[in-house]
């Protein structure tokens, strides 16, 4: 549907002076993110090519949808005169119900601290490791990484970040290792096991590409 046949159906309820709630939703119906707009066509728009938004857990979902052959679908909830109060509100309200949200504010002008974020919270994460494994305190990295999967309880934004951060890291790890083998032993057995690997787990050609 374009955004010139949406037109109508955005603007159902609109008046002067008014701004929309909005709930994105995936292919099978699914609510995965509440937002606002004054302009709902053109924020569907740019929800679906995000460019460099991509950091954003919506726009990954968004980019995730894309690749399959979908894009999300925009449904309008309402036009209110105090959208802070009610995104806060649909925000809540669809968490409560079991959505699995991709928001990472409550909602209205109200903000969450950077480091209090998945993302902030895996960098520092990720910074007191690098430091634990420069002085070889294997003790405290184990800490940090018993931590991290406790942090994965507080919500499903925070279990896809760090499961995604634990997915990245263990695709490194593998380039690498393939990549050591293939300086320590070019062999043509060697080349075997690698393809053989590549069969298995398709990621890794993209990385030994790079």
């Amino acid at each position: 549907m374009s955004n010139h046949d949406n037109k109508g159906r955005f603007t159902k309820g609109h008046k002067a002076g008014l701004t929309a709630i909005y709930v994105l939703k995936d292919q099978d119906g699914a609510v995965r993110y509440v937002g606002k707009t004054i302009s709902p066509a053109k924020r569907l728009e740019g929800h679906t090519f995000p460019g460099k938004r991509a950091i954003y857990p919506v726009s990954r979902w968004v980019m995730e949808l894309r690749s399959a052959g979908h894009r999300p679908v925009m449904d309008i909830i309402e036009w209110t005169d105090d959208w802070e109060k009610r995104e806060r509100h649909w925000i809540a309200f669809y968490r409560a119900a079991g959505a699995d949200l991709l928001n990472i504010e409550p909602g209205g002008t109200t903000r969450v601290k950077r480091s209090e974020t998945p993302t902030g919270l895996l960098r520092t994460y990720r910074r007191v490791l690098y430091s634990c494994d420069r002085i070889g305190n294997t003790a405290a990295g184990d800490a940090i990484r018993a931590r991290m999967e406790q942090e994965k309880l507080r919500g499903p934004e925070f279990a896809r970040a760090f499961d995604r951060d634990l997915q990245d890291t263990l695709d490194a790890r593998l380039v690498a290792k393939c990549r050591q083998a293939l300086i320590d032993d070019p062999s043509d057995d060697t080349l075997h096991t690698i393809r053989f690997i590549i069969s298995k787990y398709p990621a890794l050609f993209d990385g030994l590409h790079a």
